[in-house]
């Protein structure tokens, strides 16, 4: 396989080098190269292959406009080799006995409903999974009263492959730990190491997990890779490139992982600079064509990118994509100029084309920042893929305002009542807030996924309701 891939790499370079995409604009530095900050923007979506990853109240239908202004498109054609009816994209012929795993209907059997908020419980900082001063990860768990194995979404850090650290782990991934699911923040060595090294650490901490994650409770047969900019870049090429052992420095294959969250990561590193330049970015814009630029370090290339074209090739994403890749959502802000609109797009597609289930988020107005591009619709996303393919739950439908807000609330406050009945994402805070009233970082948990008008009509109705006494716990 390994050997296939590089002639096909050498093949394709000149193909995956001089795409057009649609241009939009942001300064970046290279100061600032490939870290995160933090404008809603109205994001519009690509939906991939799988209608069933989309959130509640999403419509698959090619034009038709999603909840929250949201668009969604169809990206798959539904004719490549597979029968209509099938569940995920598998074909009717592969095999499968009729009766294996599904319901007397012919339909898939029914996943459990998804469980309340738990509680953040301990981190663990500093566990070694290589012996580099620089392999280490902090663990967050979630306090879940289980003794049951974990799925683990394993963040990887921006910062150009020259920079940043575990740290800085972003709201909305740490607000998965109260689904009950453990973040590993990885650090790993720098592109001041030879290459694969970068590459090669993640995978690295993905063998840990199977070899010792039980040990923390950690479930090696449910993990997502996320990451932002450069970590981005890293998990999507490990999420498809398992089989290639060139990236790897003991020449192993890497374990597979079950889903991939990419914030505006490189996808095709030889096509950065063509797309900044299609982006409309203005001359100050970071240089990845330039000697020295962070693209260039990341592969030991001692020239301009170009001139090491194998090797970059062979560190872009794109270059890996096949049917058995694991569900992506690739997210981007339409004015990134630090790491161009267009190597999300690419990424998306190349995707799609393979028939793999990806989402494309394109957020009107963001630049290079996880804040701007993790919009409350952006987070709905997430989530929803997350419940289906690393929880393997169903959240239930969303009930009636009546059900969730204590009627207390319409006697005390009845305009904030009124207010957030109106405003589905303030029901979902209200129905959040109830599960988890008194943990550590409630608000903050709820909060993701809501949008600001939804936020500030749930915090009026409780700055109201708590001052009657609506939320006194027995």
């Amino acid at each position: 396989m390994a050997s296939r891939a590089l002639v096909v790499l050498v093949c394709a370079l000149c193909a995956w080098g001089c795409d057009d995409d649609e241009p939009g604009s942001d300064p970046g530095s290279i100061d600032a190269s490939m870290s995160d900050g933090a404008a809603d923007g109205s994001p519009t979506v690509d939906v991939g292959p799988d209608e069933g990853a989309l959130p509640d109240g999403a419509v698959g239908d090619e034009g038709i406009t999603a909840d929250e202004g949201v668009a969604v498109d169809e990206g798959v054609a539904a004719d490549e080799g597979a029968d209509e009816g099938a569940d995920e994209g598998v074909a009717a012929d592969e095999g499968v006995a009729a009766d294996e795993g599904v319901e007397p209907d012919g339909g898939p059997p029914p996943r459990p409903v998804c469980g309340p908020i738990v509680a953040p419980g301990e981190v663990i900082p500093g566990l070694p999974y290589g012996d580099d001063p620089r392999q280490f990860f902090d663990l967050y768990l979630p306090d879940d009263g289980s003794d049951a194995p974990l799925p683990v979404v394993m963040w990887i850090h921006g910062g150009g492959w020259r920079g940043g650290t575990q740290e800085g782990v972003p709201g909305g991934i740490r607000s998965l730990i109260g689904r009950g699911i453990a973040i590993m923040s990885i650090e790993y060595r720098l592109s001041d190491t030879p290459f694969p090294t970068t590459l090669s650490d993640v995978r690295a901490a993905l063998r840990w997990v199977e070899a010792h994650g039980a040990e923390q409770r950690l479930d090696a047969s449910r993990i997502a890779l996320a990451g932002s900019s450069a970590g981005g870049h890293l998990a999507a090429l490990t999420g498809v490139s398992p089989e290639v052992v060139e990236l790897d420095l003991e020449g192993l294959e890497a374990p597979r992982v079950e889903l991939v969250l990419d914030f505006y990561g490189p996808s095709n590193l030889l096509a950065m600079q063509e797309d900044t330049e299609a982006n409309g970015c203005p001359e100050g814009a970071l240089c990845h064509e330039c000697a020295g630029s962070p693209e260039a370090l990341l592969v030991d290339c001692d020239g301009v990118l170009s001139s090491c074209a194998e090797e970059a090739f062979l560190a872009s994403p794109v270059a890996h994509v096949d049917a058995s890749d694991p569900p992506f959502v690739v997210l981007h802000g339409d004015q990134d100029c630090t790491v161009a609109t267009p190597q999300g797009r690419r990424m998306h597609e190349a995707l799609v084309g393979a028939g793999v289930d990806s989402t494309l988020i394109i957020t009107d107005g963001a630049g290079h920042n996880i804040a701007q591009v993790g919009t409350a619709d952006a987070w709905q996303v997430i989530f929803g893929y997350v419940d289906r393919y690393l929880l393997m739950c169903d959240r239930p439908p969303p009930p009636d305002p009546g059900e969730v807000l204590d009627p207390c609330l319409a006697e005390e406050c009845p305009e904030q009542y009124a207010a957030c009945a109106a405003d589905d994402g303030c029901v979902q805070f209200e129905l959040c807030f109830r599960d988890c009233q008194g943990m550590q970082g409630c608000r903050g948990q709820c909060a993701v996924g809501v949008s600001p008008e939804g936020q500030a009509a749930h915090q009026a109705m409780f700055m109201c309701g708590n001052r009657a006494g609506c939320y006194a716990r027995e």
